[in-house]
């Protein structure tokens, strides 16, 4: 199972081309007892098929299928290059993770990597970087973004209390992938919040796996302690990822537009109001993916290259996710 860990990453190393650093890697992953000798030739034929360099001066090597019988143990070994290594057209690799798996387990590498090839300015804190823990805290630190768009808004639903609202709030949180088994009954759970102008807000953080908020409102307005009942926000709560939501939904509510909400017709008008990912209305089309392991690194790294090629805007979604650049490979 794979664990970046700070005692695995090897500080302020140099490597004057990338063959040096593949060298310096796999010897790195041999005295560790994680591979045989053999598995340098490994790193050097998947290079060969297409550069690992991710983006944000952070490169994957690993392996090819035919040198998997080269691995003892599963797990990586991380490189720091504060002056770069140029990793093929140009690309500097300041932070090289050296994989070792027996099957496609660097997938899981690649999600662990997905908000931190998101920052901006990742690139010159691998630089600096002086401690591993510093490292660690670059890959693993950067906050998840809220999920918001047309697949958590629901309006005008046949509901008979609160309950039911939270319960399809719920079940469109576990639809975009952003609570597991567990969120529904803690969300019940937990106590129901006024906000105002029949608005309520329940909130759990409770098996969630990525932040996320739902909008729910009933076709006919209930009651709850007397009051009335006109829509539900529910969260699924993780990290900072709804501080800005939180102050944006403040600023809304003291400016007393509380009713927009309570009373919207429109999902485009609550993520408007809301400031979540409002779809734009492009031509569009839907397609199974050949690839059994989805789109990762080398057919994401090809779509980018080839979305490039054209002037205006491309984005791309998987099932209910929310949609992104097409343009970058990162996102």
């Amino acid at each position: 199972m794979f664990e970046l860990n700070a005692q695995h990453i090897r500080m302020a190393q140099q490597a004057p081309d990338k063959a040096t650093a593949l060298a310096m890697l796999a010897e790195s992953l041999v005295t560790d007892g994680l591979v045989a000798p053999g598995y340098l030739e490994g790193l050097k034929a998947r290079e060969a098929q297409g550069s690992t360099y991710l983006g944000q001066g952070i490169a994957i090597p690993h392996g090819t299928p035919q040198t998997r019988d080269q691995v003892h143990v599963t797990g990586v070994r991380m490189m720091q290059f504060p002056h770069g290594v140029d990793w093929g057209d140009g690309q500097l690799t300041y932070l090289a993770i050296a994989i070792a798996a027996k099957s496609d387990e660097h997938l899981r590498i690649l999600q662990l990597l997905t908000r931190a090839l998101g920052e901006s300015d990742l690139q010159q804190a691998l630089r600096d970087a002086r401690e591993p823990q510093q490292i660690l805290d670059l890959l693993q630190g950067a906050p998840q973004a809220l999920a918001l768009d047309e697949e958590l808004v629901q309006l005008a639903i046949d509901a008979e209390d609160l309950e039911d609202l939270a319960w399809q709030g719920a079940r469109m949180l576990k639809h975009m992938e952003c609570v597991g088994a567990g969120f529904a009954g803690a969300l019940q759970a937990s106590q129901p919040l006024p906000l105002g102008d029949g608005l309520w807000w329940l909130n759990s953080e409770t098996a969630v796996k990525r932040p996320g908020l739902a909008f729910v409102t009933p076709l006919q307005t209930l009651q709850l302690e007397d009051q009335p009942v006109r829509g539900l926000f529910c969260l699924a709560s993780l990290g900072e990822g709804h501080r800005a939501l939180l102050e944006r939904l403040c600023d809304l509510l003291v400016a007393g537009r509380g009713q927009e909400l309570a009373q919207a017709t429109s999902r485009r008008a609550v993520l408007q109001a809301l400031g979540g990912e409002v779809a734009p209305d492009w031509p569009s089309a839907q397609v199974v993916l050949a690839n059994a392991h989805g789109l990762h690194a080398r057919p994401a790294k090809e779509l980018a290259r080839l979305a490039k090629a054209y002037d205006g805007e491309i984005r791309v979604r998987v099932d209910a996710g929310a949609p992104v650049s097409a343009k970058s490979l990162s996102r």
